[in-house]
């Protein structure tokens, strides 16, 4: 369901997964952290808008999704979801 709120390349609800990409690209924590707020949900980072909680993923899955938006900073990255 993320794609309801977040686009690749412009902001509609959430940020774009670009926008964060270039947020956490030089963060040695961000993984983990985002990783969590995927799992836990979250807000106040983007704007009032709460990012909705997704339990159901496996650590895993979630920083796996964090690996590819993370990626995005990388130049010329063709990775898809």
């Amino acid at each position: 369901d993320c794609n309801s709120c977040h686009q690749l390349a412009q902001r509609s609800i959430g940020p774009s997964y670009q926008e964060i990409a270039q947020r956490y690209k030089d963060d040695a924590y961000a993984p983990a952290q985002l990783a969590k707020k995927i799992r836990n949900g979250g807000g106040g980072v983007w704007g009032e808008t709460a990012m909705a909680a997704h339990p159901d993923l496996t650590d895993a899955q979630a920083s796996q999704m964090v690996a590819y938006i993370l990626g995005l900073a990388k130049k010329g990255n063709g990775n898809s979801l």
